[in-house]
Parts: structure tokens; sequence; C-alpha cells
């Protein structure tokens, strides 16, 4: 790694760690605050920002020093690339007044039937038959999310609600809402935002997900790219937050003011 790509890998570090102590003393102000437009879990969106790029401030002196080691930091900043994206998916799902929408309040709905799915397929995995128990455990802790036949309701059904602008943009197939889903619906639906490098930068980062062919040329490659990638993630990240802030209607300006300096950085 030459002296050229080891400063850009330090003033990102510098970022990162000015921008995690900003999004700290966010979280700290928003903790208690009372919502009434679903805006708590955007700030749980904005929560797992700053994990992930505390692990990626700790990460970056090891990548700096073997740059074979950016597989764990890559694993990491295609969670964070993910979380944008979905940030941007549940935004746009907000009416052209930042108001909740049942489209909104649906795809939330979708996003925790996922979680239901996983851990029914858990239970089956391990204990290899059905527990009628377990199951009704289950229901309990969302019994809106079960149709009449006690099963868990596919996207088409929890979307009954949804209003025909969003439904008509929206994608049914599957079980999950995929990121390429949540991509394609944001193109449909917003000229504000442009999370074109976003995803291809989540894209390429999913290439280290899994083996294959190519991932040791790709782990052995110049990190030059990567600093691409990364430097379009926080553009769109920073836009998140600052979108976040306004939808929950706080007066947190110095805030704002701090992540506009640091996205001119």
């Amino acid at each position: 790694m030459n002296d050229e790509i080891i400063n850009k890998w330090q003033d990102l570090r510098y970022i990162f760690i000015n921008y995690n102590e900003i999004l700290k003393d966010i979280l700290i102000n928003l903790n208690g605050q009372k919502t009434i437009r679903y805006e708590h879990y955007l700030w749980d969106i904005i929560a797992r920002y700053r994990y992930n790029i505390e692990s990626m401030i700790a990460l970056i002196p090891l990548v700096i020093e073997d740059s074979r080691l950016k597989l764990s930091f890559n694993l990491i900043t295609r969670s964070l690339a993910s979380d944008v994206i979905t940030s941007f998916y549940l935004i746009s799902l907000y009416d052209e007044d930042l108001r909740p929408t049942e489209a909104l309040k649906n795809e939330l709905d979708i996003l925790s039937a996922e979680y239901m799915m996983f851990l029914k397929e858990t239970q089956n995995i391990e204990l290899n038959t059905d527990d009628k128990e377990y199951d009704d455990d289950l229901k309990n802790l969302s019994i809106t999310l079960f149709n009449e036949e006690g099963n868990l309701k596919k996207k088409k059904e929890l979307r009954k609600t949804t209003e025909e602008y969003f439904k008509s943009k929206l994608n049914n197939s599957g079980n999950f809402i995929s990121e390429n889903q949540k991509y394609t619906y944001i193109k449909k639906v917003s000229k504000s935002y442009d999370l074109s490098k976003v995803f291809l930068a989540y894209k390429y980062y999913s290439q280290f997900q899994h083996f294959n062919l190519m991932s040791k040329k790709l782990i052995e490659n110049e990190t030059k790219i990567e600093l691409t990638h990364l430097s379009n993630i926080i553009d769109s990240l920073v836009n998140s937050v600052d979108v976040v802030l306004i939808i929950s209607n706080i007066s947190v300006e110095k805030y704002r003011s701090q992540l506009k300096q640091l996205h001119e950085l």
C-alpha cells in the first residue's frame, strides 16, 4: 500500500471518528423521545450506523498494515451499505410532507414477518419438527402478522391496505424484500435520492460475503476501489441521517450543520 493510499485511509478514519461522535450525541438526544410517525425505526438504523462505524475505525489500522484484512472490513461495509439502502427505502414510504403512510406501516410489518419466518425455519431445522407451542409463542409476539389459517402473511396480504400509489410500484415476489427490490422501488418513486452508487457499492462488497473462484484475487487487489465505494456510501449515509432528523422534527440544527461540514471533507 503506497503512501497516498495510506493517507486516504487515515483521513477516512479521522472522518469516521468525528462522525461517530456526532451519531452518539444524536442518539443520546433521541433517547426517550416520543414518536408518532415510526421514526424510531429510522433511529435504530442510525444506531446500526454507529455500531458498524465503530468497528470500521478499529479495523482501518489493520487494513493499512495488511490490506488482505479488508475482507472483514468489507463485510461490515456491506452491512453499512445495506442499512443506507433500507433507510432510504423506508424514507421513500413517507408522503411528500414526510407524514407516515399505510405503505410504511405495512413494509415494516413485512420486515418483521421476515424475521418471524427466520425464527420458524430455525426451529424446524434445529428440532426437525413442528412445535405448536413454539408457533403459538411466535404468533403472540405479533398476531397481526398471521392470517386466519395461522400462517405468516405473504407480502401481498400485508400490503392489502397499502395506498395504490405505492402498491403499484412494489414487488410482491419472494418471501423477503431484497436490496435489489428496495433499490428498484426507490428509483421508481424518488427523484431526490440517487442510490445508484451505493447499490453498486453494495453489490461490490457482496462479492466478499461468500467464497468464489475470484474471491482470492479480490482480497489481494489494491484497496483504491474500496475508498471510492466508501466515499459514495458515506455521502448517502450522511444525507439519510439529515432526512431522518427532519422527519423526527427535533431541533438539532447543530448536528445537521456538523454533518454537512463532514460531508464537505
